[in-house]
């Protein structure tokens, strides 16, 4: 089976640096600071995606710049400290899945620059076979993203699920008549994940592996 995780609120425990992020390139754009919650309800669409909605009144110039300065932010605070770590258990499962079998891909939101910082940071570069970013196709929930991982790996969407912790996440694995597993512990209330019909709910990266499914469809 081909698992395509989502990055941030799912494998990496990021929520805080990209707010935190949102809210510097906000400030220094002259832009009202946002709260945090409504930064966070944003994590996993493209950024400029994410840009609009939080300042609906910039023009197409002044969100290519609110990016630009929201990654120069983001890379700051990798300096100041704030460094990438993963949810609990997540190298360990993704590593047990591999042994079962099974091939692994990202579809995220970040820049195709941000996860490949990140995958190498993390160095979980080598497991993956594929990764699709929101900058080389479409924002989620978009289907796009998925599209192209299917075809890169010569995959039926019967043979994936898409994993992820966001309303986004489930909308764009809907959409694209894909299983889903929510990721109950990321940014999205449960009640707004169940609105998709997830075919599981994990409250941890360890409980994927309890997935029946799993079992049956293995390489």
């Amino acid at each position: 089976m081909l698992l395509i995780f989502d990055w941030d609120g799912t494998l990496a425990d990021s929520e805080l640096h990209i707010v935190s992020a949102l809210q510097q390139a906000s400030a220094e754009s002259g832009l009202d600071t946002p709260t945090h919650a409504s930064c966070a309800r944003l994590i996993g669409l493209g950024l400029t995606d994410a840009a609009r909605h939080l300042h609906p009144e910039l023009d197409a110039t002044q969100v290519k710049n609110f990016c630009a300065t929201y990654s120069r932010r983001f890379i700051a605070l990798e300096n100041e400290g704030h460094r990438l770590r993963l949810f609990h258990g997540a190298e360990q499962v993704l590593e047990k899945l591999l042994n079962q079998g099974h091939h692994l891909a990202v579809a995220t939101g970040k820049s195709r620059r941000g996860l490949d910082r990140a995958l190498d940071t993390s160095g979980l570069r080598p497991m993956f076979c594929a990764t699709a970013t929101a900058d080389e196709t479409a924002s989620k929930p978009s289907p796009a993203m998925l599209h192209a991982l299917l075809e890169q790996t010569g995959t039926s969407v019967e043979a994936a699920v898409m994993i992820g912790d966001t309303s986004f996440d489930m909308k764009m694995a809907q959409a694209a008549r894909m299983r889903r597993v929510a990721a109950t512990y990321g940014v999205h209330e449960l009640s707004e994940l169940e609105q998709f019909s997830p075919d599981w709910l994990i409250e941890n990266p360890a409980q994927l592996l309890a997935w029946p499914a799993l079992h049956n469809q293995a390489g």
